[in-house]
């Protein structure tokens, strides 16, 4: 998949209270043409903001535990612990690791971010 462009907003803020804080991307025109094509779930995903490249766990599609139907994109980057909001990152959805899934509440949400956020390690090299 190519680069795409987008804006980091604010978001609630929930990523941080489960140890999991996200980028909320505002995409661009051309990431939102190829929406059809994008399946909703979670993803390895390479991310550049002025010169650095940073590795991570996205999800994209609608947030399920808090009923939220509107498809969005989050990315958790690994080793990060910046404020981006406001500003333009580039971004790359790599290896499809699950769909989008409803949980019964955030602590089980929690688990499987957990879960995802191993393999996707694993994927990108990070871990044996």
């Amino acid at each position: 998949m190519k680069r795409f462009k987008g804006t980091v907003i604010h978001g609630d803020k929930t990523g941080r209270t489960i140890g999991f804080p996200t980028l909320n991307i505002n995409t661009d025109s051309n990431f939102q043409k190829r929406l059809i094509d994008i399946i909703h779930g979670v993803y390895t995903c390479q991310v550049w903001h002025k010169e650095n490249m940073y590795l991570g766990v996205a999800h994209y599609g609608p947030r399920l535990v808090q009923n939220e139907q509107i498809p969005l994109l989050e990315i958790h980057l690994f080793n990060f612990n910046q404020v981006l909001y406001d500003e333009e990152v580039d971004f790359k959805l790599l290896d499809f690791i699950r769909p989008t899934m409803k949980f019964e509440n955030l602590e089980a949400a929690k688990k499987q971010i957990q879960n995802d956020a191993e393999t996707a390690k694993v994927l990108l090299g990070l871990k044996n």
